[in-house]
């Protein structure tokens, strides 16, 4: 049975399970200002992969073949990877082990 407020209504529940206004405010994770979200950046995909991965930068470029300079670019949003870099990031995201570089 549902649970009822003090006034005999239904208890309003958020996903945490604790009743809080209609304004959904959370007095430990306050809204974040236009200024700052403004400063905010994504995590590069080459950087996310690679993170995932658990590589270093040299490692990760060294693995699938991928310049260490365009890779660090790619990572500090001096240059974007074009659509079909972005689709080996997304390779090698999903298999990493069959798209890695085979050693000499």
């Amino acid at each position: 049975m549902p649970s009822k407020d003090r006034k005999g209504g239904q208890a309003a529940k958020s996903r945490g399970g604790t009743a809080r206004g209609r304004s959904g405010y959370d007095p430990e994770n306050p809204p974040v200002s236009r200024e700052r979200l403004a400063r905010m950046r994504r995590v590069a995909p080459a950087k996310f992969v690679r993170q995932k991965l658990g590589m270093t930068q040299e490692a990760f470029a060294t693995a699938y073949d991928i310049p260490l300079d365009v890779l660090r670019g790619w990572e500090a949003h001096k240059t974007e990877p074009s659509a079909v870099e972005l689709a080996y990031l997304r390779a090698i995201e999903q298999a990493p082990q069959a798209v890695r570089k085979v050693p000499a």
